[in-house]
Formats: C-alpha cells, sequence, structure tokens
C-alpha cells in the first residue's frame, strides 16, 4: 500500500508526537493510523452569533474530507435544525434518506465556500447563517494511534536493565530504560480517553 498524500499531515503529527523517532516509516504510521480511522457523515452545527463556523463534532480527518449542501428545498429557513443535530438517531436518518434521495449532491468549492479544519473537524463558510451542511470524510482516534505507535515502537526497542544508574559528583541518578519510557508515553496517551484532535 501505498502512502496517501491527504494522509501527509498526520503522519507528520503522528511522527512530531513520538519526538521525531524515525524507527517506524511512514507506511508503518499510516497503518497505525487507519486502523483507528473510520468514515464519518456529520451535520454541521452553525454556532451563534453570525452562523458562519460549524461544529462537525469529529476530528481529526483526513486531508481528502468535502462538504457537501444538503438541497435548500428541503430546509427552507428551518430553525430546528439544532436540535435535529442533537438526536443523534434523527441525523442518522436524515443522512441515509438524503443519499437516497440525493445520490448526487455535489460537494461544496474550497476555499470559495468554505474552510475545513481537519484537526477539529470546524467548518467556516464566508456566507452566514448557512444551514444543511453535510461534512464527509474519514476520522481518526488520534490519542489512541498515538499510544499503539508508542508501543509498537516500545517492542522495537531492547528491554535493558529496567533501571540504569548514573552517579556523578556523589550524586545518583536514575533512568528507566527505553522501552520502559517508551511504554509510560504508550500509557499517557492512553489515559486521555475518547478525543482525537479533540479517543481510544
Amino acid at each position: 500500500m501505498t502512502i496517501r498524500s491527504s494522509m501527509t499531515s498526520l503522519i507528520a503529527r503522528l511522527r512530531s508526537e513520538l519526538a521525531g523517532d524515525t524507527t517506524l516509516s511512514d507506511q508503518a504510521l499510516q497503518d497505525i493510523l487507519d486502523a483507528r480511522g473510520s468514515t464519518c457523515q456529520a451535520l454541521l452545527m452553525p454556532r451563534a452569533p453570525a452562523y458562519t463556523t460549524h461544529a462537525s463534532g469529529v476530528g481529526p480527518l483526513e486531508d481528502n474530507a468535502a462538504v457537501y449542501a444538503i438541497p435548500g428545498i428541503i430546509f427552507p429557513g428551518w430553525h430546528d435544525w439544532n436540535l435535529l443535530y442533537a438526536d443523534t438517531y434523527a441525523s442518522d436518518i436524515l443522512i441515509w434518506w438524503l443519499q437516497t434521495a440525493y445520490q448526487s449532491i455535489a460537494p461544496l468549492a474550497t476555499p470559495a465556500d468554505y474552510t475545513l479544519d481537519p484537526w477539529t473537524g470546524i467548518v467556516t463558510t464566508p456566507t452566514l447563517d448557512r444551514r444543511g451542511l453535510l461534512l464527509i470524510g474519514r476520522s481518526y482516534l488520534f490519542y489512541a494511534a498515538c499510544a499503539d505507535a508508542w508501543e509498537r515502537l516500545a517492542f522495537s526497542l531492547p528491554a535493558g536493565d529496567e533501571v540504569r544508574k548514573l552517579t556523578s559528583g556523589g550524586d545518583t541518578v536514575e533512568f528507566a530504560s527505553a522501552q520502559s519510557q517508551a511504554l509510560a508515553r504508550a500509557a499517557a496517551f492512553r489515559s486521555r480517553g475518547s478525543g482525537g484532535g479533540l479517543a481510544l
């Protein structure tokens, strides 16, 4: 499998969380991320007061995620949109119905119509109070991927002595083995609970 260009940013960010270590290849990091990825489709919730920013509730995202416009004839000035968004079951039913009834909905142009922050999943539109937007892409449990990468890295390192001691000037300093340190980093990322850029 080749490295997808849309994964470059996530791979670079994951490697930075590994303190720049190059033991794991880009392909290995992409595989780790893919094991923690899933396709997402989220109705965007416009935020007050100007309603030009829209929360998706997902992220981080692969760089090829796109925003689609739901045909305006369905929701002309619908002010209960936020209530629908809050009802996950209703949102799922709506998305299913839209994909069934509108097989050819086209993505908005970018950056003319919107900008997307793939880390937070927040979409910004220049048009005020634009509702009925759908985000489709692939979302990743980034902290879980970080933990997985540190564990894989740990087991590529020699266990060595569990504790190494260095004495200088009459003081003794203890160091955990490289493997123990890597496993501790994995545990730290796993303890962050659910959240990508925002999961385990």
